[in-house]
């Protein structure tokens, strides 16, 4: 390990070892880390060559690999025992084009830190709700958000790609290994910076309905069932609806719908709030607020948890089945109220750009109409282990049930699909020989096989 050391600090790579104070800050993440199998090293690259060298050093010294964004992987992929843990959040570069259509930033930047650097430019990126998240791992896999109605998922923003593959090559991605990395989730090299699309900043009109719940069970189902009713004739593509069913503060476990209009406030921006908040009786709640995504990321964020344990699940739904309905009640009545987990569902329209045959060419599944469920059993970081089973118990017997319904979809989404449910067949289908081929090519000795695809 001496020699990696003097070899890469003459390349000016900044390395730190478990001796070093800041080690243990470096290696804490969203979910708590094993503290019997910390990696080697971190690794703090600056720049994309940085990356390079770092790859070609550990595969010079046969080290094995693990890379890091955002750090919010509930399964803690981004890292792994006596690995060379090459930390990308240094790279927060952002670099906007001219015509202000695009822009290319380092895969460091979470979606808070690059919608900071948007917004005084009067731009906009497609994002997830987490301000904290990787952005460019949210891209990588998937990319829900609640623009994606409006302008597509986050794999359908990349519009170009630098990585460095499993051989140490820093490449300018081609389309076919964009079509790769767009849902791929990085799954044969490091990618050291992204091309996307970015958008005029015109506003967002954000809301958050809490509806009376006493009866859990009847509340979802009249709220969801009604949701439909209103979908089933057409929402438009700047209004997104997300149902939300966890504890609130002081008020148990409750069903909740967050609304986002995407513009600026206007008549009809509040008629489509207020047939949503007609659902159902509703508890008092916040108005309706004129912000920003990064406006609401920082809200959001002072309601979320930095750090948990406990266990994600991913279900998905072709649709809103009366039988999935149903379920999803019926399970929601058992979230146990002394945790932070429960439902979040993410409603992929047909109206979306990504369902259109215009979308880029991709691996992602999610071009698709469909629900996702994120079946969250989480506890704060300092809850009780009792709690913590409790929601683990919870999530998993309502993954179960989810995936028995008459409206379950073959894949799931892969950022929160728990390992021992992972079906790559299922998520990836007719691409998956697509991904391997590109595996054998760009990472032949299987460098990166810590992520979330391991081919």
């Amino acid at each position: 390990m001496a020699e990696f050391f003097v070899s890469l600090g003459a390349h000016g790579v900044r390395l730190v070892a478990p001796t070093d104070a800041s080690f243990a800050d470096l290696c804490s993440s969203y979910a708590p880390p094993a503290a019997d199998a910390p990696p080697a090293v971190v690794a703090l690259p600056d720049s994309p060559a940085q990356v390079q060298t770092l790859v070609r050093a550990c595969l010079a010294a046969g080290r094995p690999v693990a890379v890091r964004g955002g750090g919010h992987d509930m399964y803690r992929r981004h890292t792994r025992p006596g690995a060379v843990l090459i930390d990308l959040r240094a790279l927060r570069s952002v670099a906007v084009a001219p015509d202000q259509t695009t822009a290319t930033v380092g895969a460091g930047l979470t979606s808070e830190q690059l919608l900071a650097v948007l917004e005084p430019r009067g731009l906009q990126a497609v994002t997830g709700t987490g301000a904290a998240v990787g952005f460019t791992a949210w891209s990588l896999g998937g990319g829900y958000g609640p623009l994606d109605a409006r302008y597509g998922i986050g794999a359908h923003q990349i519009v170009a790609a630098k990585v460095v593959n499993g051989q140490g090559r820093l490449l300018q991605a081609d389309d076919r290994l964009l079509k790769a990395i767009r849902g791929g989730a990085g799954f044969f090299g490091i990618v050291v910076e992204l091309t996307v699309k970015v958008y005029p900043l015109d506003g967002i009109q954000s809301g958050v309905f809490l509806f009376e719940s006493s009866d859990l069970e009847k509340t979802v189902t009249t709220v969801l069932t009604a949701y439909n009713q209103l979908a089933g004739d057409g929402l438009p593509s700047n209004f997104c609806v997300l149902p939300i069913i966890m504890p609130f503060p002081n008020a148990g476990v409750i069903l909740a719908l967050s609304t986002v209009w995407s513009g600026a406030a206007s008549e009809e921006s509040r008629a489509w709030a207020d047939k949503v908040g007609a659902f159902a009786p509703r508890l008092p709640g916040p108005p309706v607020q004129a912000t920003t995504m990064l406006g609401m990321l920082r809200s959001l964020t002072k309601m979320m948890r930095p750090h948990v344990r406990g266990h994600w699940h991913s279900a998905s739904l072709t649709h809103l089945s009366p039988q999935a309905i149903r379920v999803l009640a019926a399970q929601a009545a058992k979230i146990p109220a002394a945790g932070n987990g429960g439902f979040a569902l993410h409603i992929v329209r047909a109206d979306s750009p990504s369902c259109a045959g215009t979308a880029p060419a991709s691996v992602t599944p999610y071009g698709t109409p469909h629900v996702s469920v994120d079946i969250l059993g989480i506890v704060d970081i300092a809850g009780e282990d009792e709690v913590e089973q409790a929601m683990v118990s919870w999530a998993e017997e309502a993954r179960d049930a989810l995936a028995r319904v008459d409206a379950a979809a073959d894949f799931t989404y892969l950022p929160f699909t728990h390992p021992s449910h992972l079906n790559l067949q299922g998520i990836f289908g007719d691409n998956l020989e697509f991904m391997r081929q590109i595996k054998t090519e760009q990472d032949p000795n299987n460098v990166f096989n810590n992520g979330l695809v391991r081919l």
